[in-house]
């Protein structure tokens, strides 16, 4: 399986990008859940807390997407009570 996913990734270079940006966007999601998680909010009131709606908090902690600005990371770390 690993050889057939590197000829993948040989062929269709722009899979690998998608892998990479997904990978980055997975790791910065579990770190603004863990936050919410030690501030002991739901989704809820953090976004009531960040003045933004709930679909965004969904959205910041996706696996998957778009990477959040530095904007809204740092939005909802304030929200979490950390700078």
């Amino acid at each position: 399986m690993t050889q057939f996913l590197e000829q993948i990734r040989a062929a269709r270079p722009e899979i690998a990008a998608r892998e990479k940006a997904n990978a980055e966007k997975g790791r910065q999601a579990m770190e603004l859940r863990r936050l919410r998680d030690a501030a002991a909010l739901t989704q809820d009131e953090l976004a009531a807390a960040a003045g933004i709606e709930g679909a965004e908090v969904r959205r910041l902690e996706s696996l998957v997407g778009p990477l959040p600005s530095q904007a809204e990371v740092d939005r909802y770390r304030a929200a979490c009570g950390r700078p």
